[in-house]
Protein backbone atom coordinates (compact mmCIF):
# COMPACT_ATOMS: atom_id res chain seq x y z
CA UNK A 1 0.00 0.00 0.00
CA UNK A 2 1.30 3.34 -0.91
CA UNK A 3 1.36 6.30 1.31
CA UNK A 4 -1.44 7.91 -0.61
CA UNK A 5 -3.63 4.81 -0.32
CA UNK A 6 -2.80 4.60 3.34
CA UNK A 7 -3.91 8.18 3.89
CA UNK A 8 -7.15 7.58 2.03
CA UNK A 9 -7.86 4.45 4.05
CA UNK A 10 -7.02 6.29 7.22
CA UNK A 11 -9.31 9.20 6.19
CA UNK A 12 -12.15 6.73 5.37
CA UNK A 13 -11.71 5.05 8.75
CA UNK A 14 -11.89 8.40 10.54
CA UNK A 15 -14.96 9.41 8.49
CA UNK A 16 -16.57 6.05 9.28
CA UNK A 17 -15.84 6.52 12.99
CA UNK A 18 -17.27 10.07 12.85
CA UNK A 19 -20.45 8.89 11.09
CA UNK A 20 -20.74 5.96 13.53
CA UNK A 21 -20.39 8.36 16.49
CA UNK A 22 -23.05 10.68 15.01
CA UNK A 23 -25.41 7.72 14.40
CA UNK A 24 -24.78 6.51 17.94
CA UNK A 25 -25.48 9.99 19.39
CA UNK A 26 -28.62 10.32 17.27
CA UNK A 27 -29.82 6.85 18.27
CA UNK A 28 -29.19 7.61 21.96
CA UNK A 29 -31.02 10.96 21.62
CA UNK A 30 -33.91 9.28 19.83
CA UNK A 31 -34.07 6.54 22.48
CA UNK A 32 -34.12 9.19 25.21
CA UNK A 33 -36.92 11.10 23.41
CA UNK A 34 -38.92 7.88 23.02
CA UNK A 35 -38.44 7.09 26.73
CA UNK A 36 -39.56 10.62 27.70
CA UNK A 37 -42.60 10.47 25.39
CA UNK A 38 -43.51 7.01 26.70
CA UNK A 39 -43.28 8.28 30.29
CA UNK A 40 -45.40 11.33 29.40
CA UNK A 41 -47.98 9.01 27.80
CA UNK A 42 -47.99 6.80 30.92
CA UNK A 43 -48.39 9.85 33.16
CA UNK A 44 -51.21 11.24 30.97
CA UNK A 45 -52.97 7.88 30.87
CA UNK A 46 -52.67 7.44 34.64
CA UNK A 47 -54.03 10.96 35.19
CA UNK A 48 -56.99 10.33 32.84
CA UNK A 49 -57.65 7.00 34.57
CA UNK A 50 -57.68 8.67 37.99
CA UNK A 51 -59.98 11.42 36.71
CA UNK A 52 -62.37 8.88 35.18
CA UNK A 53 -62.30 6.78 38.33
CA UNK A 54 -63.02 9.83 40.54
CA UNK A 55 -65.81 10.99 38.21
CA UNK A 56 -67.37 7.52 38.15
CA UNK A 57 -67.16 7.21 41.93
CA UNK A 58 -68.76 10.64 42.34
CA UNK A 59 -71.58 9.80 39.91
CA UNK A 60 -72.16 6.47 41.60
CA UNK A 61 -72.34 8.18 44.99
CA UNK A 62 -74.79 10.77 43.71
CA UNK A 63 -76.97 8.14 42.01
CA UNK A 64 -77.00 6.02 45.13
CA UNK A 65 -77.85 9.02 47.31
CA UNK A 66 -80.63 10.04 44.92
CA UNK A 67 -81.98 6.49 44.88
CA UNK A 68 -81.98 6.30 48.67
CA UNK A 69 -83.72 9.68 48.87
CA UNK A 70 -86.40 8.57 46.39
CA UNK A 71 -86.86 5.29 48.27
CA UNK A 72 -87.39 7.15 51.56
CA UNK A 73 -89.78 9.59 49.88
CA UNK A 74 -91.79 6.73 48.37
CA UNK A 75 -91.92 4.91 51.71
CA UNK A 76 -93.05 8.10 53.43
CA UNK A 77 -95.75 8.70 50.80
CA UNK A 78 -96.92 5.09 51.16
CA UNK A 79 -97.17 5.41 54.95
CA UNK A 80 -98.99 8.73 54.66
CA UNK A 81 -101.43 7.34 52.06
CA UNK A 82 -102.07 4.26 54.18
CA UNK A 83 -102.71 6.45 57.24
CA UNK A 84 -105.06 8.74 55.28
CA UNK A 85 -106.97 5.76 53.89
CA UNK A 86 -107.29 4.24 57.36
CA UNK A 87 -108.56 7.54 58.78
CA UNK A 88 -111.06 7.91 55.91
CA UNK A 89 -112.35 4.39 56.43
CA UNK A 90 -112.70 4.98 60.18
CA UNK A 91 -114.50 8.30 59.74
CA UNK A 92 -116.78 7.04 56.91
CA UNK A 93 -117.21 3.29 57.25
CA UNK A 94 -120.42 3.17 55.22
CA UNK A 95 -118.89 5.08 52.34
CA UNK A 96 -115.87 2.76 52.43
CA UNK A 97 -118.14 -0.29 52.37
CA UNK A 98 -120.09 1.18 49.45
CA UNK A 99 -116.88 1.88 47.53
CA UNK A 100 -115.72 -1.66 48.23
CA UNK A 101 -119.00 -3.04 46.97
CA UNK A 102 -118.83 -0.90 43.82
CA UNK A 103 -115.24 -1.92 43.18
CA UNK A 104 -116.18 -5.58 43.59
CA UNK A 105 -119.07 -5.18 41.19
CA UNK A 106 -116.86 -3.44 38.65
CA UNK A 107 -114.30 -6.23 38.83
CA UNK A 108 -117.07 -8.80 38.58
CA UNK A 109 -118.47 -7.12 35.48
CA UNK A 110 -115.05 -7.02 33.87
CA UNK A 111 -114.30 -10.69 34.43
CA UNK A 112 -115.40 -13.14 31.73
CA UNK A 113 -118.55 -15.13 32.34
CA UNK A 114 -118.43 -18.80 33.21
CA UNK A 115 -120.98 -21.47 32.36
CA UNK A 116 -121.94 -21.95 36.00
CA UNK A 117 -122.34 -18.22 36.45
CA UNK A 118 -124.59 -18.00 33.39
CA UNK A 119 -126.66 -20.94 34.65
CA UNK A 120 -127.13 -19.57 38.19
CA UNK A 121 -127.14 -15.79 37.86
CA UNK A 122 -126.85 -15.03 34.14
CA UNK A 123 -130.23 -13.32 33.83
CA UNK A 124 -129.82 -11.46 37.09
CA UNK A 125 -126.35 -10.29 36.04
CA UNK A 126 -127.64 -8.98 32.69
CA UNK A 127 -130.51 -7.21 34.45
CA UNK A 128 -128.15 -5.68 37.02
CA UNK A 129 -125.80 -4.54 34.26
CA UNK A 130 -128.68 -2.93 32.33
CA UNK A 131 -129.93 -1.22 35.49
CA UNK A 132 -126.45 0.12 36.28
CA UNK A 133 -126.06 1.44 32.71
CA UNK A 134 -129.50 3.09 32.88
CA UNK A 135 -128.68 4.62 36.27
CA UNK A 136 -125.43 6.02 34.88
CA UNK A 137 -127.28 7.53 31.86
CA UNK A 138 -129.95 9.04 34.11
CA UNK A 139 -127.32 10.52 36.43
CA UNK A 140 -125.44 12.03 33.49
CA UNK A 141 -128.60 13.52 31.96
CA UNK A 142 -129.76 14.93 35.29
CA UNK A 143 -126.33 16.41 35.91
CA UNK A 144 -126.30 18.01 32.48
CA UNK A 145 -129.78 19.47 33.02
CA UNK A 146 -128.81 20.85 36.41
CA UNK A 147 -125.63 22.34 35.01
CA UNK A 148 -127.56 24.02 32.16
CA UNK A 149 -130.04 25.42 34.64
CA UNK A 150 -127.30 26.73 36.92
CA UNK A 151 -125.41 28.19 33.95
CA UNK A 152 -128.60 29.94 32.74
CA UNK A 153 -129.27 31.36 36.20
CA UNK A 154 -125.68 32.54 36.49
CA UNK A 155 -125.89 34.21 33.08
CA UNK A 156 -129.10 36.01 34.02
CA UNK A 157 -127.63 37.18 37.33
CA UNK A 158 -124.48 38.38 35.58
CA UNK A 159 -126.61 40.38 33.13
CA UNK A 160 -128.60 41.93 35.98
CA UNK A 161 -125.42 42.85 37.85
CA UNK A 162 -123.95 44.34 34.70
CA UNK A 163 -127.06 46.47 34.15
CA UNK A 164 -127.06 47.59 37.80
CA UNK A 165 -123.35 48.47 37.58
CA UNK A 166 -123.93 50.52 34.40
CA UNK A 167 -126.88 52.33 36.05
CA UNK A 168 -124.76 53.03 39.15
CA UNK A 169 -122.00 54.41 36.93
CA UNK A 170 -124.52 56.72 35.15
CA UNK A 171 -125.89 57.95 38.48
CA UNK A 172 -122.36 58.60 39.77
CA UNK A 173 -121.46 60.51 36.61
CA UNK A 174 -124.68 62.56 36.80
CA UNK A 175 -124.01 63.39 40.45
CA UNK A 176 -120.45 64.43 39.64
CA UNK A 177 -121.67 66.66 36.79
CA UNK A 178 -124.28 68.31 39.05
CA UNK A 179 -121.61 69.11 41.66
CA UNK A 180 -119.33 70.71 39.08
CA UNK A 181 -122.14 72.67 37.38
CA UNK A 182 -121.07 71.37 33.96
CA UNK A 183 -123.68 70.88 31.24
CA UNK A 184 -124.81 67.30 30.55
Amino acid sequence: MTGNEFDQTNDAAKASESVTAKIKDTAEGTAETVRENAQAARDYTADRYRSAKDYTADRYGRARSYGEHQLHAAQSSYRQGRQTAAESIQSNPLAAAGLGLLAGMAVGLLLPRTRQENRFIGGYRDELYDQAAEAARAARETGEQEFRSIAGDAKAQAKQLSEKAAEAARHSADAALKKTDLPN
